[in-house]
This record gives structure tokens, C-alpha cells and sequence, in this order.
């Protein structure tokens, strides 16, 4: 009898361990889509906790990907070096006056959503 009662304290225990709600810790998971250096870096959200633009096609040519949730980085002094595919991890910090120098040879398309990023490890 008094090993039953601890299996069903430890069994009732382990199922509301499962049931706890995490906390969001202002870390977003995201996925490197475009990055031209600092002239262009475009990055789409993944789960659970999302921002951006809706969707939005990179290209018009036919068969282009369709993105969800993205959007421009806008801190483009503070470019990343990670490759198109990357999976990064951020927080979302106020815009900065950027004073470095950037030459935008090439103003490929962009989100209408841009947000100033910082990498967490």
C-alpha cells in the first residue's frame, strides 16, 4: 500500500512537471535568408515566438521560397558573418545611430518589417 501511494505521488509529479509553462526570455530563434554584408541581411523567425513581416518572396521569378516572419536587420554596422541557413539566436535591442561605412552597391529587395538585432551565443 505505501509503494503504491509513492508510485501515484511520483507519477502525479512527473505530469505536472510536464505542464508548466516556459517563460519567454526575449531570445528569438531565427534563420539567416539573405546577407550581403552590411548591405543586406534579411532574417526569418522560427517558433515558437515570432515577428515580422507576414510573408515575403526574395525574388519574382517563379518558384522563388516564400518567407514567414522576417525581416531587415537593421543595425547593419553590427553585420553578422553567418551564411545563408544559419540558425541564430537574438534579442531585439533599440536602434542605434549607425556611423560606419556602407556602400550600398547593390539594394537587393528587402522586408518592409527592419529590426536592430544583437547575437546571444
Amino acid at each position: 500500500m505505501k509503494n503504491t501511494i509513492v508510485v501515484i505521488a511520483i507519477c502525479i509529479l512527473a505530469l505536472s512537471a510536464g505542464c508548466r509553462k516556459t517563460t519567454f526570455n526575449g531570445v528569438y530563434t531565427g534563420v539567416v535568408v539573405v546577407n550581403d554584408g552590411c548591405v543586406n541581411q534579411v532574417v526569418e523567425c522560427v517558433g515558437p515566438n515570432v515577428f515580422g513581416q507576414s510573408t515575403w518572396v526574395y525574388s519574382p521569378l517563379p518558384g522563388s521560397p516564400v518567407y514567414h516572419h522576417v525581416f531587415a536587420v537593421q543595425n547593419k554596422c553590427n553585420s553578422f558573418t553567418n551564411p545563408v541557413g544559419d540558425t541564430i539566436h537574438f534579442k531585439v535591442i533599440p536602434n542605434v545611430v549607425q556611423n560606419c561605412m556602407c556602400i550600398d552597391v547593390w539594394g537587393g529587395p528587402i522586408p518592409d518589417t527592419s529590426v536592430a538585432i544583437q547575437l546571444v551565443p
